[in-house]
């Protein structure tokens, strides 16, 4: 999973690491000025210490979103006080707009880890992450989903999807059973049929490595209703 984290932030060329220029929009030609840069998600920004994990969604206006965590007091994964953040660009990434919060730390812990995905039926922007507790932890986190219908610009409320998929009860209903999970960051996807889909990373008691599923659903205007098939 960290070859998956890798690519996404080399596609994004989003620079997340510490820098002197501390304006919204820094923009930079490469040095034959071929390239536009801008830098995104900037340390300090938003009253925030840090930024990592970031995806991006085009939409069919050319409008990008860009997600990040916002690790407000450390790098640290889960759990702590992450925020998941997003901003956006309508003019191919020259200019970003503030930033706009999806979903927000609480009493149970932060959200962190989002992938992005636009459902092309219905125009919605869903956001997969995962609240409170992390992956090291002796329960779960929730896999949350966070929806979006105007293109970012708002944001539903987080819904915990785990009674659809995962448990720590070995008798549990669901079709995976854990110690914890997390849905791997950068991009959800989406088959030709609908059905909307993302990776879920789980630690498991007496097994080795982290075994993998593909967690799925077609929610039209609801939380995805998901199964889960085993990749490991």
């Amino acid at each position: 999973m960290k070859s998956l984290r890798s690519i996404a932030t080399a596609a994004l060329t989003l620079l997340c690491a510490s820098t002197a220029a501390q304006a919204q929009n820094v923009g930079y030609n490469d040095p034959v000025g071929h390239t536009y840069r801008s830098l995104v998600f900037n340390k300090g920004d938003f009253n925030s210490g840090y930024y990592r994990i970031p995806g991006i969604v085009t939409l069919p206006d050319g409008t990008l979103v860009a997600v990040a965590d916002k690790r407000i007091n450390t790098l640290n994964d889960l759990p702590g006080d992450i925020d998941v953040v997003c901003r956006r660009s309508t003019d191919g990434g020259h200019t970003w707009s503030p930033y706009i919060t999806i979903a927000e730390h609480d009493s149970l812990g932060g959200y962190g880890d989002p992938a992005i995905v636009r459902d092309r039926r219905t125009g919605d922007l869903i956001v997969i992450s995962l609240h409170g507790q992390g992956l090291w932890q002796k329960t779960p986190g929730e896999i949350s989903v966070s929806r979006s219908t105007d293109g970012g610009l708002t944001w539903q409320p987080p819904v915990n999807i785990n009674p659809q998929i995962l448990t720590n009860d070995p008798n549990g209903k669901q079709p995976i059973k854990c110690c914890s999970a997390f849905a791997t960051s950068g991009a959800a996807l989406q088959l030709k049929n609908g059905r909307l889909m993302f990776v879920l990373v789980t630690r498991q008691e007496g097994v080795e490595g982290f075994p993998c599923y593909d967690a799925h659903g077609t929610p039209p205007t609801t939380p995805p209703h998901s199964t889960a098939t085993n990749q490991k």
